[in-house]
């Protein structure tokens, strides 16, 4: 008997923490008066049993299936949008008018790219940008192509001294200054 009591008790806490003693409304409810069985043979624990002849992966692949049909029908109404948007529709007495206007676009769009034979001769061939140089570069190859430069410099400025003959007499006056003043 002493459990029940203390069921009796809690359910009574409850009742007062929604509103009162007895509830909102005034009066009991229900089913917090009576307990719920438990029942084996219970036909809605959940739909879709193995006793029905559908296991539980059933409902999930059909699931699943109305989820692609639902997609399926989205892209095919996007696409359906995007060919409407770029397909030009012109009414049926005018139609010979706005094809002839297009066709005569495409022929001045034509003469304005080909470039003149003298211009052909006289223009160069532009590189192709390689796809390696349209990447960003890491600092070690910075690093490096710094590195490069430099000694290219150096090299320029070796072979201009050993080249000129003005720098030469500088360069035997001054070391011949030195050694007279040791």
């Amino acid at each position: 008997m002493a459990p029940a009591k203390r069921a009796e008790v809690l359910r009574a806490g409850v009742a007062q923490a929604q509103g009162g003693p007895a509830g909102r409304l005034g009066f009991k409810k229900k089913r917090q008066q009576q307990q719920r069985t438990w029942r084996a043979n219970s036909r809605n624990v959940f739909s879709g049993s193995v006793r029905e002849g559908q296991g539980f992966a059933f409902q999930r692949k059909q699931k699943i299936q109305q989820e692609y049909k639902k997609l399926l029908r989205k892209e095919k109404k996007a696409q359906i949008s995007q060919e409407s948007q770029f397909t030009e529709r012109y009414p049926e007495h005018l139609k010979h008018l706005y094809l002839a206007e297009e066709e005569m676009l495409r022929r001045q769009h034509k003469k304005e790219k080909q470039p003149l034979p003298e211009e052909e001769c006289s223009t160069t061939v532009n590189p192709v940008i390689s796809a390696k140089r349209s990447k960003k570069k890491t600092s070690n190859q910075k690093a490096k192509e710094e590195y490069e430069r430099v000694q290219a410099k150096r090299a320029a400025k070796k072979q201009f001294v050993d080249n000129s003959p003005q720098i030469q007499n500088v360069l035997r006056v001054s070391a011949l200054v030195v050694l007279s003043t040791n």
